[in-house]
């Protein structure tokens, strides 16, 4: 796997910066709000266009903006903003054959890059950032699902009477509140807050289909190059606040079934496929409750690790290497898988 990153730092040093060819002076508390910055690209399949999101601070408002900008690879044609200014955007991603081009803001927003004077539009049954199936037919996303309710059980006659006559709030976690947010809704009751589970929509829209039902959030949603599975991550230890992360790897195909390849206490992530669907690569790190467990007295180091798509032995590929991958590994190492 190879790939190119282009990094491009600001350099502070002593209170003063420098341009090519500007005058030095202090930095003033003022540069701040003229800092912009570009995040997020996503290059076409085709390799025709680059998109991205455009960040800035508007200081009379107090806040950030976040706007999608397109360009042609090539630098051929200027820059030019898609998404309005009412509100954010964020996650631009790509159909497969590059004919359409999304994002998020206030909803999934769609438009054909060679047809850009057509307003966006959306696709019906999606609201959440699409992930697509290699051939284009399918649409994966999660989505929070609240369980059934069950019926709520009789209550005794001394439980109503403390019901009626409480009128306080009980806590009982330890993330209870947030600055700017006020109380957070319990973390461990899957009704206060759902669950995000996998869906299937057809590429031209209509009624979703669930795909799981974990009762715990799936993340890291990537197709089997042959469309037929779907790797994700999911952590089992999601509602107990005394355990830290340590999410599994899981595959699930088109028709539902679920198959849990770890189960070893340690963190996993990133999952992506081998080009001809025989094996994963993921990234693995010994989870912060096994590091305490165990009374080591430094973290744990992060690696990419190659299992068969079937689950079974996995292989260090970076037990030598000294850097932490990130969830883009493939811009910062070429290993051979």
């Amino acid at each position: 796997m190879k790939t190119r990153s282009a990094l491009v730092p600001l350099l502070l040093a002593a209170g003063s910066w420098q341009l090519a060819g500007a005058q030095q002076r202090p930095l003033a508390l003022d540069d701040y709000y003229r800092i912009e910055t570009v995040s997020s690209p996503a290059i076409s399949p085709d390799g025709r266009w680059v998109a991205y999101v455009r960040g800035y601070t508007i200081e009379a408002e107090n806040r950030r903006r976040s706007e999608l900008w397109l360009i042609s690879f090539d630098g051929s044609t200027p820059a030019r903003r898609l998404s309005d200014t009412t509100g954010n955007a964020s996650d631009p991603r790509w159909s497969p054959d590059s004919k359409l081009l999304s994002w998020v803001s206030g909803g999934v927003l769609f438009v054909h890059p060679d047809r850009l004077d057509e307003p966006p539009f959306r696709i019906p049954g999606l609201n959440e950032s699409p992930v697509w199936s290699p051939d284009g037919r399918w649409i994966a996303f999660t989505r929070a699902t609240p369980p059934d309710r069950a019926p709520a059980p009789a209550l005794s006659a001394e439980e109503r009477k403390l019901q009626e006559r409480f009128s306080g709030r009980a806590t009982e976690w330890m993330d209870y509140r947030f600055d700017g947010r006020g109380y957070l809704p319990d973390p461990r009751d899957p009704s206060a807050t759902a669950p995000r589970e996998i869906y299937l929509l057809p590429a031209a829209g209509g009624t979703a289909r669930k795909l799981t039902s974990l009762g715990i959030d799936a993340n890291d949603l990537a197709w089997r190059p042959d469309g037929s599975a779907i790797a994700f991550v999911a952590d089992q230890s999601q509602r107990d606040e005394r355990v830290y992360e340590r999410a599994d790897l899981y595959t699930v195909t088109l028709d539902g079934r679920i198959t849990r390849l770890t189960d070893d206490g340690f963190n996993h992530g990133s999952p992506a496929w081998l080009p001809d669907g025989s094996a994963l690569v993921f990234t693995r790190q010994e989870g912060l409750t096994r590091v305490i467990a165990s009374k080591q007295d430094r973290g744990a180091p992060v690696d990419l690790y190659r299992m068969p798509a079937a689950g079974g032995a996995m292989q260090n590929l970076t037990a030598d290497w000294d850097l932490l991958p990130g969830v883009a590994a493939s811009d910062f190492v070429d290993c051979q898988v």
